[in-house]
């Protein structure tokens, strides 16, 4: 073996080496921030969550299907309806029933979307007769964020007749907004427990009109 071939297999051992080495180092790292990562996405959404009905709720029961004897029938049966759609779900992830006390007040929906934009990962609530609530804003990375939250989200929030406010659209923002009026009608068709797959095919907003990118440059 001459020298130039020993240098080669040299430094070949010395970059493996160190490659190997930070390997180990960067899962080492994740190893040790994922809980901590999972414990604060878990803090922020029990505060977002309180948000959405502010002093009008203050319990939030999950739907999760589980074999927990101590949940009621209700919860038990929620849980089952959700898991059974999961599969067939665009956009929303979590659905929680808002209580004050033992009293039922609604529904808390996360639901998230992306398009070439960025993506939304948000809360809405849900009254029990199916009137939209508040919507509460967990990441928002869209590129025209701020005007997606100005000109629709926040005066959508401040409306008095939100089924309105949901539909308009054009804000200088649309193909973020008209993600979140997809993910907030399939939000309510699930709390309703009125979805349907000919409903849930009429969801995509992944494909824009001319029109629709004209109006996003706006």
């Amino acid at each position: 073996m001459n020298e130039f071939t020993k240098n080669m297999l040299k430094t070949s051992l010395v970059l493996t080496i160190i490659a190997g080495g930070a390997a180990l180092l960067v899962g080492a790292t994740n190893a040790l921030t994922a809980p901590v990562i999972e414990k604060n996405n878990i803090e922020k959404e029990k505060k977002m969550l309180s948000e959405v009905y502010q002093s009008e709720a203050d319990t939030f029961v999950e739907w999760s299907k589980s074999t927990d004897e101590k949940i009621n029938k209700e919860e038990h049966d929620n849980g089952t309806y959700l898991a059974s759609i999961q599969g067939n779900l665009k956009y929303v992830k979590k659905v929680w029933t808002a209580k004050k006390g033992e009293t039922k007040v609604g529904y808390i929906a996360r639901f998230y979307g992306k398009n070439g934009y960025g993506d939304v990962d948000l809360l809405v609530g849900i009254s029990l007769d199916g009137k939209l609530g508040r919507i509460c804003i967990i990441s928002d990375t869209m590129s025209y964020k701020n005007k997606l939250e100005n000109s629709y989200i926040n005066p959508y929030n401040d409306s008095n007749n939100k089924e309105e406010s949901l539909d308009k659209v054009k804000c200088g923002a649309t193909f973020a907004a008209k993600l979140i009026q997809a993910g907030i009608k399939e939000a309510k068709e699930v709390c309703m427990k009125t979805i349907q797959t000919s409903f849930l095919a009429t969801l995509d907003f992944n494909t824009f009109s001319a029109q629709d990118t004209a109006d996003e440059r706006r």
